[in-house]
């Protein structure tokens, strides 16, 4: 356990103590402890591990009442919230030699409920006389009473249906460029009824991508490769002229743009990397004048950036 003892100076003073004996205490050090000083448990180690091992279930409480049936026995159930069920099993009525012994067998097998959400809080036997019931039979009627107890309860669950309520709030811009992402006509018609006039679509409809910004991150290649122009680095290493690019595996450009700006890091100025579309060869499938589709990929390349995965070229 620990300990935390508040001195004169009304700082506060801990350690561990390493065994109880009665009202003797015996601490891992004494420093700072002298006699009239007020002492207090601040972390019970047994409880601890108690509360850790322990197994947080939650159950629902249900009464049980065994009662004869035409065929057999009916075992029904009244659960906390209000909700019932029962179910019957075929079985013949044999009287116990021993009631007494067989009333306790009773109440005590149908108590166990085993690891379903449900346990018993009463056992009511409503027997004219008491029988001796075989723990198959037993077992089979308790597993159908919480299967249908089951059923019942999710039948009978309250659905909470909220109503959607249109509105009409002015959206704050007039006009949304590809980056507001409007890839169908539900997105275009929400943005119009909140006032939106002019809607570009989104970089996956196939909009023309070239000199377009796609990316801006605040990792920078420049200062991940020791040439960050705010950074003492190595003289003898190079600065590559601008522009740079990224390239991917399909021969597609991103251009670089480096630019200054102050950040809400604690370092305050950084340097934040735009990445612009600028691939200037055609590809063979837009030769014939085919419009396509751009790769969803493209837009991704945020993952090569912050590993550095992508070749960095200098044009």
């Amino acid at each position: 356990m620990g300990s935390a003892s508040s001195a004169a100076t009304r700082e506060l003073h801990g350690t561990v103590v390493n065994q109880i004996d009665g009202t003797a205490l015996f601490p891992e050090k004494l420093g700072g402890i002298e006699r009239g000083l007020r002492v207090f448990r601040n972390h019970d180690h047994a409880f601890v591990n108690q509360v850790m091992r322990s197994r947080n279930q939650r159950r629902i409480g249900v009464n049980l009442r065994l009662s004869e049936s035409a065929a057999g026995f009916r075992l029904q159930a009244s659960d906390e919230d209000g909700v019932t069920a029962s179910s019957e099993i075929e079985s013949q009525r044999v009287g116990a030699d021993r009631p007494a012994q067989a009333r306790r067998v009773l109440e005590r097998q149908l108590a166990k409920l085993g690891a379903s959400e449900f346990c018993a809080s009463r056992v009511d036997l409503d027997l004219p006389r008491m029988p001796h019931v075989p723990l198959a039979t037993l077992n089979g009627l308790r597993r159908g009473l919480v299967e249908e107890l089951r059923r019942q309860r999710a039948r009978l669950r309250p659905v909470r249906v909220v109503a959607h309520v249109h509105n009409h709030a002015p959206f704050p811009e007039r006009d949304l460029s590809f980056l507001g992402n409007v890839l169908n006509q539900k997105a275009a018609s929400f943005y119009r009824r909140h006032g939106v006039e002019g809607i570009e679509p989104a970089a996956e409809s196939g909009l023309d991508m070239h000199g377009r910004k796609v990316m801006t991150t605040r990792t920078c290649i420049k200062y991940e490769m020791g040439l960050c122009p705010r950074e003492p680095g190595d003289p003898s290493h190079r600065c590559p002229a601008e522009p740079w690019f990224l390239v991917d595996d399909e021969g597609r450009r991103l251009r670089l743009d480096f630019s200054l700006r102050r950040t809400q890091l604690r370092d305050g100025d950084r340097l934040l990397v735009e990445c612009r579309f600028s691939q200037t060869a055609q590809r063979p499938e837009e030769k014939e004048g085919v419009r396509t589709r751009r790769s969803p990929a493209l837009f991704f390349l945020l993952i090569r950036l912050c590993g550095l995965c992508a070749s960095v070229r200098n044009r």
